[in-house]
This record gives C-alpha cells, sequence and structure tokens, in this order.
C-alpha cells in the first residue's frame, strides 16, 4: 500500500510503499520487494520506489511464498522554475512567481506553488505568493523562502531575496571637499590635474543601502568623463 494512494512518480522522485504480513504473529515477517521493470522503476529493500524512466512497473512485495503487488506509472519529470528578483527595496512588496513545469518547460495542468516564509525578521510578511517589506528596514536582510509544489512530483526549492534598505541621501566630493549643489572650477591649464585627472566620489547613506549611482553627465564640452566602479567618476 501507499499512503496516499499515488500510483504515479516522476523520474528520479522517490515513492514510498509498505506491506503489511498477516497474520500479526506471523513467524515469518521478512518482506522481500522485487520491480518487474527496473528500467523503468527499482525498489530497494524498504519498500522506496525510484522512478528511472517514464513506463510502468509492478513492484512486488513477497514473505513466506505469498505475494502483493502495486502497479506504478512513471511520469516524466517536473520541476519548479520561478522568476523572482534577487534584491527589493524595503518599503516595496513582491508577487513571488512560480509554477510546475514538465520537461519541456511547458506548465503542468492542475498545479500550483505554495510558498512558505523560511527567515523570520520583523517587518517582512508573507501572504499566498506576496511578499511585503516595511519601508523603515535599516539594514540589509536576507530572506529566505520555499516553494512547494501542489499536485505534482516536483522537488521544493529554495530562494533567498534581499531586502535593502532605501537610500536617503547621496554625498558627492572632491577629495576631502564636498561638492553637492556647488560650482567646481577644473582649471584646464593644470597640467598636474589634467594629466591625472579629478575624480568625483559619490557617498550613499545609508552605507547598508545599494552602494551604486547613475551618473547623469550635461555640457561636458571638452571634458572627457570615465565612470570607475560603482561611485566614482574621472573627469580629464
Amino acid at each position: 500500500s501507499q499512503k496516499d494512494g499515488l500510483k504515479e512518480v516522476a523520474v528520479g522522485n522517490k515513492l514510498k510503499l509498505s506491506a503489511a504480513v498477516q497474520p500479526d504473529d506471523a513467524t515469518d515477517q521478512e518482506i522481500t520487494w522485487t520491480s518487474s521493470e527496473k528500467s523503468i522503476a527499482k525498489v530497494n529493500r524498504n519498500g522506496n520506489v525510484t522512478g528511472v524512466a517514464v513506463g510502468k512497473a509492478t513492484i512486488t512485495a513477497t514473505c513466506g511464498g505469498v505475494s502483493g503487488t502495486y502497479e506504478v506509472t512513471v511520469i516524466p519529470a517536473t520541476e519548479i522554475t520561478t522568476d523572482i528578483p534577487t534584491t527589493i527595496l524595503a518599503g516595496k512588496a513582491l508577487d513571488l512567481d512560480a509554477s510546475c513545469v514538465d520537461a519541456s518547460g511547458n506548465p503542468v495542468p492542475n498545479t500550483s506553488v505554495k510558498w512558505t516564509l523560511l527567515t523570520e525578521e520583523e517587518g517582512v510578511t508573507l501572504t499566498g505568493s506576496k511578499l511585503e517589506t516595511r519601508s523603515d528596514m535599516q539594514y540589509q536582510h536576507e530572506i529566505k523562502l520555499r516553494a512547494e509544489a501542489v499536485g505534482c512530483d516536483a522537488k521544493a526549492v529554495e530562494v533567498t531575496v534581499k531586502v535593502m534598505p532605501v537610500t536617503t541621501g547621496i554625498t558627492l566630493k572632491v577629495g576631502e571637499d564636498k561638492v553637492n549643489n556647488k560650482t567646481y572650477v577644473v582649471d584646464l591649464s593644470d597640467a598636474t590635474i589634467m594629466s591625472s585627472g579629478v575624480i568625483i566620489s559619490a557617498g550613499v547613506q545609508p552605507k547598508s543601502a545599494e552602494q551604486t549611482v547613475r551618473w547623469e553627465i550635461t555640457d561636458s564640452q571638452n571634458i572627457s568623463t570615465e565612470v570607475q566602479g560603482k561611485l566614482d567618476l574621472k573627469l580629464t
């Protein structure tokens, strides 16, 4: 027998079978398990059936010359696919997109995916397949979630979403001089300055926020610009 009454197992997945010897006080209680088609489904000494290839196989449990059988159908392997961003800004919500697909990538009918929040974090909630975060989260948080298939044998998968604090400010510096909202004059006649260039560095607050900026450059006549790394802009 099989506890859930399932007669199908996907390629690569397992199905647990059990057998009961009668009468209960029989002297021989040792059960031997065999498969009619080992190339389709194999079974171990504990009644664990593994799908090998698509097809049908008869699993037999034998004890003291008496046998019982169970017909198993091995179906194509299924898996859970997800399409989820790896990062999210604090205060934003994220719809967790996942589905069960077959070996060809086609959605499996009458299936769904159940999500579970594995990381308990204040300010993070999960309702159904919607992940919500609170806007006042001040640090980076890695949130782990588990997706389980409903209606197919696809193996559960875990995903991690990083919650990033909202950027509250950007400080621009040339050397130690803050140049936010200021006019910074570059002396084009100074050979030293023009040979080494001028580096404008950006500092993002808070430091736990995404440390990347996008530079917008206008009216750069006679000056070459080069973005260096995530936070620096070189003028020559």
